[in-house]
């Protein structure tokens, strides 16, 4: 004897936005599922754009000193892990009554990871940063005296170094003229003090074929 089955509707498929990452992190979208796009037929990817970003791209443009903090890290997800890995190295190699420079400061970033280090250790922290629009949003470490931390708004290529004993250039090459990027390099390692260190992040450019992977 047969038994008499009921017809049930399927709940409707409804939207729903799944966050993703594109490349490592580089490109940001959402995922959505819905009846029109099922997960099988494939993920639709609609990019985040940031429409503010200008064609002519400078750090002495006031829109991009506005929106830095956002921008850095939509760009490069992996920024703040980056910031506290510079923590670690600092307090490996900044000593007592130490001299540290951070070229290219930006607002300050490098600065603030590294402040219980310097406070502690009684090191001085020299930030340098060419353009005006970032210098005015450089701001130091609350927790630390202000006699610690130094601004300088120059370029670095121009700046008179001293012997020092911790260095960053984090995300800074990039933006120098290439043909002055080797000499530069070569000369905040000459003024590296011994037992000290230089530390250099910045976005290259993977050697095709063998030496790529």
């Amino acid at each position: 004897m047969k038994k008499n089955r009921t017809n049930r509707t399927k709940p409707a498929r409804t939207t729903a936005p799944i966050p993703v990452d594109i490349a490592g992190g580089l490109i940001r979208g959402s995922v959505k599922i819905s009846a029109a796009n099922p997960p099988r037929g494939g993920f639709k990817i609609e990019p985040t754009e940031e429409k503010w970003i200008p064609k002519q791209w400078t750090f002495d443009l006031i829109e991009v000193a506005e929106h830095f903090e956002a921008h850095v890290r939509q760009q490069l997800p992996w920024y703040d892990t980056l910031l506290v890995s510079i923590a670690h190295f600092g307090a490996h190699f900044i000593p007592e009554r130490g001299l540290v420079y951070d070229v290219g400061a930006s607002t300050g970033n490098v600065g603030k990871v590294l402040a219980s280090t310097i406070h502690a250790r009684g090191a001085t922290l020299v930030a340098i940063e060419r353009s005006q629009q970032m210098a005015v949003r450089w701001e130091p470490p609350l927790d630390v005296p202000s006699e610690n931390y130094l601004l300088v708004v120059q370029d670095a290529l121009k700046v008179d170094f001293k012997p020092f004993d911790f260095g960053v250039l984090n995300l800074v090459l990039m933006f120098m003229p290439v043909n002055e990027r080797g000499a530069f390099v070569r000369k905040l390692c000459d003024l590296v003090r011994p037992g000290g260190a230089l530390v250099i992040v910045d976005k290259v450019l993977t050697p095709p074929g063998y030496l790529g992977t």
